[in-house]
């Protein structure tokens, strides 16, 4: 079957799944794994445990679980890592984690404190990962919430539709296994994309914020310096002019700085929301037209009854029969050349 694909720079963009180069069974997406690793490097590097994190820290753990996606790795490992790349900088940078024992452990022991919950907080990472992939928390947490939290929760979600709408799409995707695949995989990148570009906006909102503060503390600056100047009959004028040439003054430094803040950060913040929330969608249209596809092509022609059912009621056969050769033979099959029995007999109403 011919594929068309677009490009974008000469980036290949087809939504059709690569089975011939691909060593995965069932066949990969173009730059199926290049997403999930720009997606979990731009998660890792931008959430951040705390402001006082460092920045080689945190692209360490990024291109650690970038180099991971993109390797394809079980999900279980993926996530250990991640959960355990936010508790290395609590045991090596926080207090709260040795002030339980401060009156008990010796100064000159807290590296060797330190050290000891990251051992530990791995192996905890790992067991964690393994409960969430196995299956068994969903299970636990369904059997200890009370009944009314269930209900409450089915009745504000569509827990049901959604798991009917699962079924249905199961019935028609015939090779077992590949709708938990390409679903667990969507998932995967949209969470750490939409998650990603929800903490960007956060921190554009507090840029934007502290740009406001500083007009704000330009005008109460300007207030206090009028106030603390003495003023003595017959210079009142001249107090005047002093005040006003400070805030032109104020107001032209915050002018030039204008510039600055829409190159250094609303720019590059409209540059990668665009580029984040399109890598997203492309991994959407992927799934969506695979599956799309499987309900259109794949369930249609899998059975000949179906070829013959398409034949006998639709205008153009799966064969490639033109309206013409259908018109043709069901005006044969008829006693009559009557047009009104014929259309009847096109449309199924004829008796």
């Amino acid at each position: 079957m011919t594929q068309f694909e677009e490009y974008l720079f000469g980036i290949p963009l087809s939504t059709h799944r690569n089975r011939t180069t691909s060593s995965h069974p069932f066949g990969e997406f173009h730059h199926e794994l290049v997403i999930a690793a720009v997606s979990v490097v731009m998660f890792r590097t931008t959430v951040r445990v705390s402001s006082n994190e460092p920045m080689m820290l945190r692209w360490f753990f990024g291109i650690l679980l970038g180099f991971l996606a993109y390797s394809d790795k079980s999900y279980e490992l993926i996530v250990a890592v991640e959960l355990f790349s936010y508790v290395v900088p609590i045991c090596l940078l926080s207090d709260w984690p040795l002030s339980p024992w401060k009156n008990y452990i010796k100064p000159q022991y807290n590296n060797f404190v330190r050290l000891s919950l990251v051992f530990v907080s791995a192996g905890l990472s790992m067991a964690l990962s393994h409960v969430f992939a196995t299956g068994a928390f969903s299970r636990w947490l369904a059997f200890v919430t009370p009944t009314q939290i269930s209900n409450a929760v089915a009745s504000l979600l569509p827990i049901k539709e959604v798991r009917s709408a699962y079924d249905i799409l199961d019935r028609f995707v015939s090779e077992p296994g590949l709708l938990d695949h390409q679903i667990r995989r969507l998932l995967f990148v949209t969470f750490h994309v939409q998650c990603g570009m929800g903490y960007m906006g956060i921190d554009f909102l507090k840029e934007e914020q502290n740009r406001r503060n500083e007009l704000v503390r330009m005008d109460v600056t300007g207030e206090e310096k009028s106030d603390d100047t003495n003023v003595t009959p017959g210079t009142s004028s001249e107090a005047d002019q002093k005040t006003t040439g400070y805030r032109l003054n104020k107001a032209r430094n915050f002018q030039k700085t204008a510039g600055t803040f829409i190159l250094y950060s609303a720019v590059p913040y409209m540059i990668r929301i665009i580029a984040y929330g399109n890598l997203n969608a492309f991994a959407f249209s992927c799934f969506k037209d695979d599956i799309h596809r499987m309900v259109r092509l794949d369930g249609l022609f899998e059975h000949e009854s179906h070829l013959v059912a398409v034949a006998e009621h639709s205008a153009t056969s799966p064969e490639g029969k033109s309206i013409a050769t259908v018109l043709d033979a069901s005006w044969k099959s008829r006693s009559t050349h009557e047009p009104v029995s014929l259309m009847l007999h096109l449309i199924g109403l004829d008796s």
